[in-house]
């Protein structure tokens, strides 16, 4: 049959009052009277033999589908809304088991043991500082990542990997590690961040960085890579981290130097505080610094606990010097990482006021007479205090506005300071004067 011909046919005699039902025998349409129509009956489809399907318009209605397809879809739907229901179940159990589990802080320890460890077991000392039966565990998460050491003098840590470890009741439980990998790269602090991140949901998170400190140069000197993570690959670690976006409330560096600008201007994109030492900072089994974590407090925020970690130090110095012939220093602030951009701003505006060309000398003078950190060690690193240097070079400037605008920032961003010595005010400044190829 003529596909046109089917289609008038059924046209003339629906316009024409009579409702038609085709005959596949003599191939055209038997009527049926109005009063004669049984919807029931005619409720499907009809099939044209010649593999061309047609609908059967019954009082201007289509009749879609058979029941077969019918059940077909229905099975389909059904299908899709129980799969649909599993991924929410699912990822509203997560959520909530991720709720249940949250703390309120997680601490992560980024300890690269390098020789401090291998020759003078000061890794090991600061681990067994760290007693779980003092730490609330209830609300506070102790997260340490360890290596960086070619030999490992305790029990939790092997020197032939890279562990993450847990602080639980009985001490540090290991929950991953990763093949020897050089901890002074960018690419294992940020897989550091990311489990942490990833693991153990907070609604705060510190880092205590644990090692050698470079000033500028940098700091986490990895003993079995010898290399040290510049400043720009801690930059790139937080960048491409989690912490990103959300930024930690305190960084603490349990390093020597790093109370310095050129690093706080790296860590005011991802820490809201920063404490630190401007010079050497002593390590010895008889400086428990890692006493503070056993008095955070729920409530407490950055500052709070940058404050408890200078007051365990400042208290360990005083024994420690009260029971050595050889004194150490101290020299720790609290840095407000939000006041850094502020500060930068005017330092650039205060340096402008000055004709390098002509006081160039005057300028060298001034940097000589200043006391240089670390240069009990080498004269590479090359740092000044702040502070002492603006105030020095304010007789050469040509706005004195600007000198004034410098010093209050400084002062902004200096939140709290203790020292021992009466030529650190807090936060250094790299200002070569020795020039190291470094």
């Amino acid at each position: 049959m003529n596909p046109q011909q089917y289609n008038g046919n059924f046209n003339n005699n629906y316009n024409n009052g009579n409702y038609g039902s085709f005959d596949e025998k003599n191939q055209n349409f038997v009527n049926i009277e109005k009063n004669d129509y049984n919807p029931n009956y005619y409720n499907s489809s009809y099939e044209y033999q010649n593999n061309n399907r047609y609908n059967s318009y019954i009082s201007g209605k289509s009749i879609t589908s058979s029941p077969k397809k019918k059940n077909y879809w229905k099975k389909i739907t059904l299908s899709v809304i129980v799969v649909i229901a599993i991924v929410l179940c699912t990822l509203v159990g997560v959520k909530i088991y991720k709720n249940l589990n949250k703390k309120n802080r997680t601490v992560m320890i980024y300890m690269v043991g390098s020789d401090l460890e291998s020759v003078s077991k000061q890794g090991t000392f600061s681990i067994s500082d760290i007693g779980a039966e003092k730490i609330d565990l209830k609300n506070t998460n102790i997260i340490m990542m360890a290596g960086g050491a070619k030999v490992w003098h305790n029990d939790t840590v092997k020197a032939d990997k890279i562990g993450i470890y847990e602080l639980e009741e009985n001490g540090f439980v290991l929950k991953k590690s990763f093949p020897i990998e050089n901890m002074g790269s960018s690419k294992v602090l940020e897989q550091f961040l990311d489990y942490s991140y990833n693991n153990y949901p907070s609604d705060n998170y510190d880092i205590v960085f644990w090692n050698h400190g470079l000033g500028a140069i940098g700091l986490e000197h990895d003993e079995v890579a010898d290399d040290f993570l510049s400043i720009k690959e801690l930059d790139d670690a937080f960048k491409n981290s989690k912490f990103n976006k959300k930024k930690l409330e305190l960084t603490i560096f349990f390093n020597c130097l790093s109370s310095n600008l050129q690093i706080a201007k790296v860590m005011k994109n991802y820490s809201e505080y920063m404490v630190a030492s401007e010079e050497i900072l002593y390590m010895s089994k008889a400086l428990n610094r890692f006493g503070f974590l056993s008095k955070i407090k729920p409530d407490d925020n950055g500052y709070d606990i940058a404050h408890k970690f200078i007051k365990q130090s400042n208290k360990v110095v005083s024994e420690y010097n009260g029971t050595h012939r050889k004194k150490v220093d101290s020299t720790l602030s609290i840095i407000d990482l939000t006041k850094i951009d502020e500060l930068d701003k005017n330092l650039n505006e205060f340096f402008d006021s000055i004709d390098v060309n002509k006081n160039y000398m005057d300028i060298a003078n001034i940097r000589r007479s200043l006391y240089t950190y670390g240069n009990v060690q080498t004269t590479d690193y090359d740092v000044v205090d702040l502070y002492s240097l603006v105030e020095e070079l304010m007789s050469l400037s040509n706005n004195k506005q600007k000198f004034s605008n410098l010093l209050k920032s400084i002062k902004k961003s200096i939140v709290y300071t203790s020292s021992l010595n009466s030529y650190s005010n807090g936060l250094s400044i790299y200002f070569p004067y020795y020039g190291s190829n470094k």
